[in-house]
């Protein structure tokens, strides 16, 4: 079921989000203050495309200047933007799988600094 709802979120979200992920990335890299920025869209990239069966392990503490940096540079507003899409899809109960994964996206966006993304075979694993 994971496979079929990572391929069916690729074709619809996961390859527009990819691209604008990338895209964020390369413009964040193109300054030197901003490549700490753009490496976390790139690491984000995986995860954006194929969300089913991943799980987000964060640690806000880590590094909590990087992260406050992350959210005043556009992660607050794709993170809003991922948390009301998120909202918007659980209407219908044909969206609530995908209105989940913008809602687990929209918390990696939260605090990308000392964020562990793996797969969860049972439970909350990261591995």
């Amino acid at each position: 079921m994971k496979k079929f709802g990572n391929i069916l979120w690729f074709i619809i979200f996961g390859l527009i989000l990819s691209v604008i992920f990338i895209a964020l990335g390369i413009v964040f890299c193109a300054t030197l203050i901003g490549i700490p920025i753009g490496i976390r869209y790139f690491k984000g990239l995986k995860f954006v495309a194929f969300p089913f069966g991943k799980v987000k392990k964060s640690d806000f503490d880590d590094s909590p200047i990087f992260n406050t940096l992350f959210m005043l540079f556009g992660g607050f507003e794709l993170g809003i933007t991922f948390l009301l899409l998120g909202f918007v899809l659980c209407i219908t109960v044909i969206g609530i799988p995908f209105g989940l994964q913008f809602i687990k996206i929209a918390t990696y966006l939260a605090c990308p600094f000392g964020a562990e993304i793996g797969y969860s075979f049972y439970g909350n694993n990261i591995k």
